[in-house]
């Protein structure tokens, strides 16, 4: 069993059985506010996600990071996943952006994250909800530009392509340099893990 030692452990019913890799972690944007763990702990929901994180910069893990969450469609078995409080359209907080980063380092350490920017699904790296374009069923039909390098998002410092999202940079406790490009490396800080 994988728990973030970061993270306050509430475990619930929807996931799947082990990960078939670890290609690294999609953001997601939860659509509302407070915690998911009810919904995702209801059956009838058929969703989940491996972390979440308030507003505040408090993380919650669901899921085992060893299981599917079911967030991404068939991306479940590639990559953890981060719901975050809020709507599309409005930014990260700061503590969302340093909590984040800290999750990151964490998998990166505890998995071989690379520090780098996933730009199409099965690609290893940070991923969005939306990065496999309109079409991509991998990452559960978010909304999203095409894969095409014209048409993808720009990953520079304020934005990281999800609307108005900001990008974790390099200032305050972020162990992350924001990079210029997708696949660009990331710059780590410090971390810890713990497999229980």
């Amino acid at each position: 069993m994988t728990i973030c030692p970061l993270a306050a452990w509430r475990p619930v019913q929807n996931h799947g059985g082990n990960m078939a890799a670890h290609l690294g972690l999609i953001l997601h944007v939860q659509e509302g506010l407070g915690s998911l763990q009810g919904w995702f702990n209801n059956p009838n929901s058929q969703v989940s996600s491996t972390f979440w994180v308030a507003k505040g910069g408090a993380l919650e893990q669901y899921v085992d990071a060893d299981w599917n969450a079911w967030a991404q469609a068939a991306g479940n078995g590639q990559y953890n996943s981060a719901e975050t409080e809020g709507f599309h359209g409005e930014a990260l907080t700061d503590a969302q952006i340093q909590t984040l980063a800290k999750l990151y380092a964490w998998g990166q350490h505890v998995y071989g994250w690379p520090l780098q920017l996933a730009d199409s699904p099965g690609q290893a790296g940070f991923g969005w909800h939306g990065m496999g374009g309109l079409s991509a069923v991998i990452m559960g039909h978010h909304p999203g530009p095409a894969a095409s390098s014209s048409s993808r998002p720009r990953w520079t410092a304020p934005t990281c392509g999800c609307g108005s999202r900001r990008w974790p940079s390099a200032a305050g406790a972020s162990p992350w340099t924001a990079p210029t490009a997708p696949g660009a490396p990331l710059s780590a800080g410090s971390s810890s893990a713990r497999k229980a």
